[in-house]
């Protein structure tokens, strides 16, 4: 305890409140920057909920691949610990908590794709479901895509590796890799070496919110980044991180142009909140819902 001195007596004062410690996922390689966003965005969370919870500190978990990542956010091995993931099972929600929020607005849910050398002339005419049914895509082991897509009927090679991915379809070992549209161009950047081809024909939408998931027992971190994540909406600061991030690369993307092809997610579970308020349609340009 702290004393100090008043009127030649010692008084007891109040011990400082430490820091509340936050976890947040490392990126999976030096070129993976998909963590970066929600880093940013969890320590906005947190800023804006100063007044009302205290100081903090935001510390990289280590290392680690998605399957690895989701058992230590289950376990809750780090303090605090958040990671940003596609909506998880209900089996998974036994030991999970969540922020109702859209973390990346909706925008993830939007794919363009990379698409190899041989198939790129091929590609850019597609206009048909049966069309795509008939290439080889790539995703990553355990990611949410592959039911999807292999719902819609596609063909899915399931790749351990994140960056082999990349060299894969620019090799032309699978025909397309598709990403958030978000996404692609900055992966693209990074990765010059690889002489990476764009496909500029196809877009494909399926719901795929990503939400800040947490241990089941962490209530007062989800309250502390939900009230965080809510009032940086509301004074725009979310909108402009966002738009910091991701609205080069989808005015590159030009999603409007593109052949949309709707595809369903058999693996959504109602949330019991809306979400679209918050979630952002690249088609119209805007956030929220369509005007009746």
């Amino acid at each position: 305890m702290l004393f100090c001195l008043l009127g030649g007596v010692l008084l007891p004062m109040p011990a400082l409140q430490a820091a509340a410690i936050f976890t947040h996922p490392s990126p999976e390689s030096d070129q993976d920057k998909r963590a970066l966003y929600y880093r940013d965005l969890l320590q906005l969370a947190l800023e804006k909920t100063l007044d009302s919870h205290g100081d903090y500190q935001l510390r990289p978990a280590p290392q680690m691949n998605r399957v690895r990542l989701r058992l230590e956010v289950r376990l809750g091995t780090y303090p605090n610990f958040f990671s940003a993931d596609s909506q998880r099972t209900p089996d998974e929600m036994l030991f999970l908590d969540y922020v109702p929020f859209p973390a990346e607005l909706g925008i993830l849910g939007y794919r363009i794709c990379f698409v190899s050398p041989q198939r790129e002339r091929e590609v850019a005419n597609i206009t048909r479901l049966e069309q795509l049914q008939a290439l080889q895509h790539g995703q990553g082991r355990g990611w949410q895509d592959v039911f999807i897509l292999r719902h819609a009927g596609m063909q899915v090679q399931e790749v351990d590796s994140y960056e082999r991915l990349f060299k894969l379809v620019s090799r032309g070992r699978i025909d397309l890799f598709c990403r958030g549209a978000n996404e692609l161009y900055t992966e693209l950047e990074q990765r010059p070496e690889l002489g990476l081809r764009v496909d500029k024909q196809v877009l494909i939408h399926y719901p795929f919110p990503h939400l800040f998931y947490t241990n089941k027992d962490n209530k007062q971190g989800v309250i502390r980044i939900t009230k965080g994540l809510q009032l940086a909406w509301l004074d725009g600061s979310l909108q402009k991180l966002w738009a910091s991030y991701f609205r080069s690369g989808l005015e590159r993307a030009n999603l409007p142009a593109r052949q949309l092809f709707e595809l369903e997610n058999p693996l959504l579970t109602p949330l019991g909140v809306d979400l679209t308020p918050y979630q952002y349609d690249p088609i119209r340009q805007q956030f929220g819902k369509s005007t009746p």
